[in-house]
C-alpha cells in the first residue's frame, strides 16, 4: 500500500501540497478527543455514545461486530498532524466536518483527567497499596517540543513521524475501528486513525509523541 493510501483525504491534500513546494514545511503533531466524552470521564460517569460505534472485528473484517462505546477507564484519541499555525485551526476543520465538538488532550487536561480517575474504580483501590498515591506529573515543562497546542516538528518529516506514530501505537493498543454518524449518517464511514487508550496511560502517550517529535524514536 502506498503512503498516500494510508492517510485520509485532508491529509492527503496536506502531502500533496507539501510535495509541491521545494522545502517541505514544518507544523505540529496534536492529540485529541471528543468533548463529551472527556467531560463524563472528568466527572467520573461512565460514557455513553449512542452515535459512536466501536467494531472489534478487526480480524474478521466481513462479520462486522459493532457495539456503542461505553467506557469509564478508556478513551478515545485522534493523533493528527497538521502545517497550520495553530493547532486550534485544525481542530475546528475536524469539529466542522465530525458535526460533534472536540477537545484538544492538552498536558493540563490530561493531568486533570488521570487525577480524577485514579480517585475511582480499581485505580483507588490498588492506591491503597501503596503509602504514598502516585500523582500524574505531566505538565508543558516535561515536554520538549510542546508549544501553541501541540508538539512541534521543525523540519519536513512531519507525514513520516505521524506515521511512524500510528504504527507505534498501533502495536501497542491494536487498530480497531471506530464508525462515527457525525461524518457520515449512513455508519459506513471507518476511522482508522483513533486509538483507545487507556486513561492512565494519557501521560505516557503526550511523552511518547514528544520523543518522537524530537527524533529519539522512530
Amino acid at each position: 500500500m502506498a503512503l498516500a493510501d494510508q492517510y485520509c483525504h485532508h491529509h492527503r491534500a496536506q502531502n500533496r501540497t507539501s510535495t509541491q513546494t521545494i522545502t517541505p514545511k514544518p507544523g505540529y503533531i496534536y492529540v485529541y478527543t471528543y468533548r463529551n466524552l472527556y467531560d463524563s470521564l472528568a466527572a467520573g460517569h461512565r460514557s455513553k455514545l449512542p452515535w459512536l460505534l466501536i467494531d472489534d472485528s478487526v480480524l474478521s473484517p466481513t462479520n462486522t461486530i459493532r457495539r456503542p462505546w461505553d467506557s469509564h477507564s478508556h478513551i478515545l484519541c485522534k493523533i493528527g498532524m497538521t502545517t497550520k499555525s495553530k493547532v486550534s485551526t485544525r481542530l475546528l476543520e475536524w469539529e466542522n466536518s465530525c458535526k460533534h465538538p472536540v477537545l484538544n488532550l492538552t498536558p493540563d487536561r490530561v493531568a486533570t483527567l488521570c487525577s480524577r480517575n485514579s480517585a475511582t474504580g480499581l485505580s483507588r483501590l490498588l492506591s491503597k497499596l501503596f503509602l504514598t498515591p502516585s500523582k500524574p506529573t505531566i505538565t508543558t515543562k516535561n515536554l520538549q517540543t510542546y508549544h501553541n497546542g501541540g508538539f512541534w516538528v521543525p523540519t519536513g518529516e512531519l507525514p513520516a513521524i505521524e506515521h511512524a506514530i500510528h504504527r507505534h501505537l498501533w502495536q501497542r493498543y491494536g487498530q480497531g475501528l471506530i464508525y462515527c454518524h457525525g461524518c457520515d449518517p449512513s455508519g459506513k464511514k471507518r476511522h482508522r486513525e483513533w486509538f483507545r487508550v487507556p486513561v492512565c496511560d494519557l501521560p505516557w502517550l503526550l511523552t511518547t509523541l514528544d520523543r518522537f517529535c524530537q527524533g529519539l524514536i522512530r
